[in-house]
């Protein structure tokens, strides 16, 4: 099974023994030798954690401004952007458990009400991480974590945004923001915020693309085309439908490729979870 990578933006590997670097070495030399279609990148800014490389950034998009989506906000680990995620409380933030695994609260702040990632905006420390029981990055099933803050996020364009309860259905346009790559290759983040409109693709055929790569569950849906898409570091970003969060950025195969559309975790599938991290 090819690696899945993560649209997360923290792709630099940390530091590692010689030998687990051998080791990591050869297990990508062999994943490339047998697998058909690739790495399949989560799409946080690249770091690694567990066996799974991370990394995602808006294909095909345009600049906005933070005014226009202003439930959109950054997550930094010791003030460095790892991912987005969506404001649906003065104190909480849906964004992907794959953007916090290894990570303490202590290490995170989430800023509000920025469009540049240079800009200050509204800054708050983090008291809890609630991550689904069972989660794992073997699998990607349940990609969503929600994290309270330390205080209320309030200011200058900054607003909660209501979960979806509604059914998806195929060719539901929705608008994916965020901070990542602006394609597949890119060197880095983009420091303005993007945004970017894509269909909602049909799962079984989503399913059958992805097939011996990585395993669609039924918290996953799958939204994108060709040259349009979410990318590396935008990982645990909102996707929005009819003024609600419908989804949350999670992974896909290479960024804006034809043939792989960006993999997202529902929030109705996975409302439950949700639910139960606001009562925290």
């Amino acid at each position: 099974m090819a690696n899945v990578q993560f649209k997360r933006k923290d792709a630099t590997l940390n530091t590692m023994l010689t030998i687990n670097k051998l080791k990591l070495l050869l297990a990508i030399i062999l994943v490339l030798q047998l697998s058909p279609v690739g790495f399949c990148r989560t799409r946080a800014k690249a770091r690694k954690t567990g066996a799974r490389k991370v990394s995602p950034r808006i294909v095909g998009g345009t600049t906005t401004s933070i005014a226009n989506v202003p439930y959109v906000v950054q997550l930094r680990e010791n003030g460095r952007y790892i991912c987005a995620g969506a404001l649906v409380g003065r104190r909480f933030v849906v964004t992907a458990a794959h953007c916090i695994v290894g990570v303490t609260p202590a290490q995170l702040t989430v800023v509000g009400g920025a469009s540049s990632l240079t800009q200050t905006g509204v800054r708050r420390a983090v008291n809890k991480i609630i991550r689904p029981r069972g989660y794992t990055e073997t699998t990607l099933n349940k990609d969503v974590a929600v994290i309270k803050l330390a205080s209320d996020m309030t200011g200058s364009n900054i607003a909660t945004i209501p979960l979806n309860t509604q059914r998806l259905t195929t060719r539901l346009n929705v608008r994916v923001s965020g901070w990542g790559q602006t394609s597949e290759n890119a060197t880095g983040v983009a420091r303005n915020l993007r945004t970017v409109v894509v269909p909602i693709v049909g799962k079984q055929g989503c399913a059958r693309q992805y097939s011996g790569t990585i395993a669609l569950t039924g918290s996953m849906f799958c939204a994108g085309q060709a040259g349009r898409d979410s990318c590396i570091g935008d990982s645990g970003g909102p996707a929005v439908a009819n003024g609600r969060l419908v989804g949350v950025v999670s992974f896909g195969n290479g960024c804006g490729r034809a043939r792989f559309p960006g993999i997202y975790t529902s929030t109705r599938s996975t409302r439950s979870i949700i639910l139960r991290g606001l009562r925290q």
